[in-house]
């Protein structure tokens, strides 16, 4: 008897080892294939990519296309759809991207992208992904289960988060139908997210303008403002008003509190180095005539910049100005 108890134990142990290394093995299969924009491919004989959350879709909603194809889908994207716009928009500007959609339509379709503003998006965050070097690893992949949902005429939405090794990502909405095999490619960033709320005249290109305006007069904003009293700031903000309102800030107090942001960072003018920004989705508001929500701007040293967006529904107007007011 205790023999065969014996045996029982030891055969459990086996058991578990093997799920052990069985999971650790298939955990390894899904992220191993780190991808690289232009060097390497994933090594996938079938040309599929399993992005996990994929089988929550096809347990509550019934795709035309099958979980095969959709895998291949992704896996272009990765492999081919995302090198071939970096290819041809890094760093660009973004009326240059605005060009090169508009001459390249036809073969932006095949890609199933149909919009100039969710290719200039996407090619954004492309760009903005990428490192000196042109190369980024694929660290995970995944359905954002809590969006998937069923739209009008038989369309399912879902989004897709496809995260790097710099902890930057590509956030793509898929568009798939019940009733054929055909998919749409949207851009699924924090600012799509707002712009879906607003009803004003200001479109998403005219914000992520705005916003990249911003970020490149940084460097200029800390020079103006740096050891400066309040009294000074402001006389700064009115004798500079038409410069500082292209860059969104249009009032003495918005122009006073991103200053003392800026100048609580933790860098020199000569390292400065931007890395990325975010709309946070949650923090969307009305507030009167304008819908705000919060913009985080990351740059190195763990430097950041707390800010609000602020989207104007009646005029065509894009205010900036810091999320923080008490700065005690």
């Amino acid at each position: 008897m205790r023999k065969a108890l014996i045996i029982i134990i030891i055969l459990l142990i086996v058991l578990i080892f093997g799920q052990i290394i069985y999971y650790n093995f298939n955990k390894t299969e899904n992220i191993s294939s780190l991808n690289e924009f232009r060097e390497e491919e994933i090594s996938d004989e079938d040309n599929r990519l399993y992005v996990k959350g994929m089988s929550v879709l096809y347990e509550d909603y019934n795709p035309k296309i099958s979980f095969e194809d959709l895998e291949n889908k992704f896996y272009i994207f990765i492999n081919e759809t995302v090198p071939n716009i970096y290819d041809e928009v890094k760093k660009k500007s973004i009326e240059e991207i605005e060009k090169y959609y508009e001459q390249n339509k036809e073969q932006l379709k095949e890609m199933y992208i149909y919009s100039k503003e969710d290719f200039v998006m996407i090619a954004h965050q492309i760009n903005s992904a990428a490192e000196e070097n042109n190369i980024i690893g694929l660290y995970n992949y995944s359905v954002d289960t809590e969006s998937i949902s069923k739209l009008e005429n038989g369309l399912i939405s879902f989004k897709v988060n496809f995260e790097y090794d710099n902890e930057r990502q590509i956030q793509i909405s898929y568009k798939i139908s019940e009733e054929n095999d055909s998919i749409k490619i949207e851009s699924a960033t924090g600012l799509d997210e707002m712009l879906k709320r607003y009803t004003g005249k200001v479109s998403k290109l005219d914000v992520l303008k705005k916003i990249d305006s911003f970020i490149s007069s940084i460097k200029e904003y800390r020079i103006n403002s740096t050891l400066k009293t309040e009294n000074e700031r402001r006389q700064y903000f009115d004798l500079n008003k038409e410069n500082l309102e292209k860059i969104g800030i249009t009032s003495q107090d918005d122009y006073v509190n991103v200053a003392i942001q800026v100048n609580r960072m933790r860098w020199r003018e000569s390292d400065l180095q931007f890395e990325k920004y975010e709309i946070l989705s949650d923090k969307i508001v009305n507030e009167g005539d304008y819908l705000s929500s919060e913009l985080i701007i990351y740059y190195n040293y763990d430097s950041s910049l707390d800010l609000k967006i602020s989207i104007s529904n009646v005029e065509n107007a894009i205010k900036i100005s810091s999320y923080i007011t008490d700065f005690n």
